[in-house]
């Protein structure tokens, strides 16, 4: 996909006129970066100057712990912008690490160049404002589910999901336990523990990454 077709695909970047766009990209106000898969973005505390927005992959919001933990917060896939809501704050840092949780290709435009295209698009800001508030309120709900289920409640509703998305109840974990606890906003332990305390209580049984899910299970849901 060349640089016009990825453009037109970002609702927020579809609010600026073709010519505008290849203007700003030939005096270098718009910057490309290309990160590997599980590349370090940005690290927790890194001031944000700029404005990322996904042209193909995803990022990943983590948060780090004192003990070295990774736990998920959210995920944004192409098309999607990070940083919108710290960009023009007093408290401008990441609370949280960014990384790219694929291949993943990023557009960065900076502060000053955002504040300049809100004043002269009112679309672009129209579309800068609602992405900024889906972000947030997409991180509040992911957050108040981390808070307000147990990790069982999490857990089975993860594979439920998947049990609906692969159509069987025998299902195969698409990630290691280590990334379902990151998902799950849990230690990879805590995942491991609760997932032996639901085989004992005849909910599941479960070889490496296969998953049979029991009628018991089922019967809960």
């Amino acid at each position: 996909m060349d640089a016009h077709a990825r453009f037109c695909s970002v609702p927020l970047l579809a609010t600026i006129p073709p010519d505008v766009l290849a203007l700003q990209m030939q005096k270098g106000a718009f910057g490309m970066s290309r990160f590997g898969k599980r590349q370090m973005v940005h690290l927790q505390g890194d001031r944000c100057s700029a404005l990322d927005i996904v042209l193909e992959g995803s990022l990943l919001v983590e948060k780090i712990d004192e003990e070295g933990n990774i736990f998920s917060v959210a995920s944004f896939g192409t098309g999607s912008i990070v940083g919108g809501n710290l960009l023009f704050a007093s408290l401008d840092r990441y609370p949280h690490a960014i990384t790219s949780g694929e291949q993943t290709l990023i557009l960065r435009i900076a502060r000053e160049k955002i504040f300049s295209l809100c004043q002269e698009y009112p679309a672009f800001l129209k579309e800068f404002l609602r992405a900024v508030s889906d972000n947030t309120a997409m991180v509040n709900e992911k957050l108040s589910d981390v808070v307000h289920r147990s990790l069982r409640q999490k857990l089975s509703l993860y594979l439920k999901r998947e049990a609906i998305r692969q159509g069987t109840s025998e299902i195969t974990l698409t990630v290691n336990k280590t990334r379902l606890a990151q998902l799950l906003g849990v230690s990879r332990t805590s995942v491991s523990r609760e997932l032996r305390n639901m085989k004992d209580a005849g909910l599941l049984q479960y070889v490496n990454k296969n998953i049979l899910l029991s009628q018991n299970f089922l019967n809960l849901l």
